[in-house]
Parts: structure tokens; sequence; C-alpha cells
């Protein structure tokens, strides 16, 4: 099992984002929304149910952040191309890939560092956490549309486009799309080759920055680089955080009780403080537990660190950088907006995959 250190973390983030900006840049999501909103016959719930399959789809086959870098600037345009805010489709998206990322092990890289504490295997991990995945999507997706009921229920309506004129480049466009599926696929056989994620996506940025026309300079100032400073010091920071009795009371509880408090406290810390400072922190109080039946609480908190980070916008590294996505675009979600949709339909969500994870323990 490779162990997984912050600045990989940010290494990886960094050069995917690159990579993301640059298709953008390259006009391939105008070309997608044109594509895949004439596909749902500019049927709003048609495009819901199409975007929720295609995300948790991908989601489970790649990594979650893989997924909210590169589909997000293409909800953007859905947009922007039919001046409506696509709120309930960037929500949507967001929530269902932190969820979606929870079913196989290097569907997040903090499920790899808290599997790191017992050794989990691939198809362990898989075996136990699949089932609850899909419970908690099919979850959240009734609690999606109950929520965003109206805003789905639209209907869009676009003049006709000449697709050929969306596409800025053609060859800069093969070579990135060429990259990114060069990536998705070493991701989805690293049990296999067991080269990091960080290491294939930063040569692939480097590839793709020496070959093509690509401003490089416009695309490493789009970087949020105060967010990713700011995370960097909640790496240092967490360790400072005292979690003796709280460790004690999940560990003294019944066995319900204890996988319930182990999530909900793992989501808790993801949410405040990040999930990948919190993984690091959980992991290292794993490892330091002397219990019997570690197992349970493993997985518990590898559930908690996945959802925990649609509670918050600071949940997640991904998150930041979604929300600066949609502030970028003129688009405008708050903080307050997005805490209270995301308890609205997290909670449940814990509840239920506590529950689920109960019965198989």
């Amino acid at each position: 099992m490779m162990l997984i250190f912050p600045w990989q973390v940010l290494v990886f983030f960094i050069s995917f984002s690159i990579i993301s900006f640059a298709l953008e840049k390259s006009g391939f999501f105008k070309w997608c929304v044109y594509k895949t909103t004439k596909l749902a016959r500019y049927d709003g719930l048609k495009l819901f149910n199409y975007l929720f399959l295609v995300v948790a789809g991908i989601t489970f086959f790649t990594a979650n952040d893989i997924v909210i870098l590169t589909l997000t600037p293409f909800i953007l345009h859905i947009g922007l191309h039919h001046n409506k805010h696509p709120k309930a489709y960037l929500f949507m998206l967001f929530f269902v890939a932190n969820t979606g990322s929870l079913g196989h092990l290097f569907g997040n890289l903090t499920n790899i560092m808290i599997a790191d504490v017992i050794g989990v295997s691939f198809m362990r991990f898989l075996d136990v956490l699949f089932i609850p995945m899909i419970i908690a999507l099919i979850v959240e997706y009734i609690i999606l549309r109950l929520l965003f009921n109206k805003e789905i229920k639209q209907t869009f309506s676009v003049k006709d486009v000449d697709t050929r004129n969306l596409i800025e480049d053609k060859y800069e466009l093969k070579l990135s799309l060429l990259l990114l599926g060069l990536i998705i696929v070493l991701a989805i056989f690293e049990p296999v080759h067991r080269f990091s994620l960080w290491v294939y996506s930063l040569f692939a940025v480097i590839l793709m920055l020496i070959l093509t026309k690509y401003d490089r300079i416009s695309l490493i100032k789009k970087m949020p680089w105060k967010i990713i400073v700011g995370v960097s010091v909640l790496f240092v920071l967490v360790s400072f955080i005292p979690l003796g009795k709280i460790i004690s009371l999940i560990t003294s509880s019944e066995s319900f009780i204890a996988i319930f408090l182990a999530v909900l406290i793992s989501s808790l810390l993801s949410a405040l403080i990040n999930n990948l400072p919190a993984t690091i922190l959980m992991s290292s109080i794993l490892a330091g537990l002397s219990i019997v039946n570690i197992e349970p609480l493993v997985y518990a908190t590898i559930i908690g660190s996945n959802i925990g980070a649609n509670l918050m916008i600071s949940g997640s590294l991904a998150g930041l950088m979604w929300m600066h996505l949609i502030k970028e675009k003129g688009y405008h979600i708050s903080w307050r907006e997005f805490s209270k949709n995301g308890l609205i339909v997290t909670i449940p969500v814990i509840v239920v995959v506590s529950l689920v994870l109960w019965t198989i323990f």
C-alpha cells in the first residue's frame, strides 16, 4: 500500500487543474454542452438524470477530484449557454462525486490514507463499501430531486450552433484529451502498475505544456494559489487538535453507535478542517488504537472523509476549487447556501450508510 503525503496531493491537484483549464480554453466544454443538452432534448430532468449517472459512473472508475475538476467547467457552460443558473446540476455534481468515491480504494486519496492503517486490499475495500455507496447514491438522488425539483424540471432552449466553430484548436484538444484519457486509464489500473496518481498527472501536464501552444503563464495564473497555501497550512495545524476523549467515547460505545460516531466525527472534521488534514489526523489515531476489531471504525472513517466534504465548502480542496470556478464564471453560491444544502443532503446519508455498514459487520 502506497502512502500519500500532502505535497503529492497538491501536485496532483495543480496538475489536473491545469489540464482542466486547458480543455476549457480549447472550447471542449462548450462543444460538450451543446451535444449533451441536445441529447437530453433540452429537458432539464433528463439532463439531470444523464449527468447523475455519468458523474457516479466516472467517479467510481476514476476519482472524485478528477470528476469535479473536469465536469464543473462543463456544467458552468450549460448555464452560460442557456442563460440559466445551473445550481441544481452543480450541487448534484459535487455531492455525487464525493459520495461515489467511497465505493473503491482509489476513488479518493483519503481512502488510501485511511485504508493503510490496516492494509485493506482493493477487493476487500470494494466488497465492504460498494453496497453502502449504492444506497448512499440512491438516498442522495431522492433528496436532490426533492430539493431542486423546480430547477430540474425547467426546459432549455437554444439556437442552432455550428459545433465545428466551437473548437479553437483541434490538435491541442486531441492531445489534451489523449493525456486526460491516459490519466484515467492509469488511475483505473493503479492496483496493477502501482504508480502514484500524482506522478503520471504531473508528467501529463508537463507533456501537454511542452507539445501545445497554450498560454502557459495564464494557465498557471488561473490556479487559486491562496487556497492551496491555506490548505497547506492546515496540514501543519491539524496535529494540534486533541481528540483523545472523543476517540475513547467511540471505542467504548456499542457497535452501531461506535460506527455512527466514527462516520459523524470523520465527516465533521473533514467539513471543518478539510478532509485531507482530517484524514491524516484520524489515520494516526486509528493506527494507535489497540482494540480487537478496528475494521468497522476504519471503514466508518473512510465514509466520513468522503461525504463529510459535502457538509461545508472547506471540506475538500476540490470543493474550494469548485467554488473558485463558479465565481470565475460570474455565478454566486454562498457558503451559507452550500452548508444548508449540504446538511439537508448529507445528514440522512450519514444515518443510512451507518446502518448499512453496521449490518455488514
